[in-house]
């Protein structure tokens, strides 16, 4: 999210939310989906100029549980 003026806004709800940025005009976030109603609802009470939300691709997603599973993509162990 991108602010017209310098914030130093923190969260104030900060469960299950990851401060990937924190700059004067500039904040990202990440957060699971289900907890993201929560969060958009603390940060437009303070009104960013812009807000972009973005999922993660599907790729990266499926080779984060190949390696957390120790399963390769071919379905043998790693």
């Amino acid at each position: 999210m991108t602010y017209d003026s310098p914030t130093d806004y923190t969260l104030q709800q900060r469960k299950q939310v990851d401060v990937v940025m924190d700059e004067p005009y500039k904040k990202i976030y990440e957060t699971p989906k289900e907890n993201a109603r929560h969060l958009f609802s603390e940060l437009m009470a303070h009104e960013p100029k812009d807000i972009v939300v973005e999922e993660e691709e599907i790729g990266i997603v499926v080779e984060r549980i190949y390696q957390e599973t120790g399963i390769d993509e071919n379905g043998g162990i790693a």
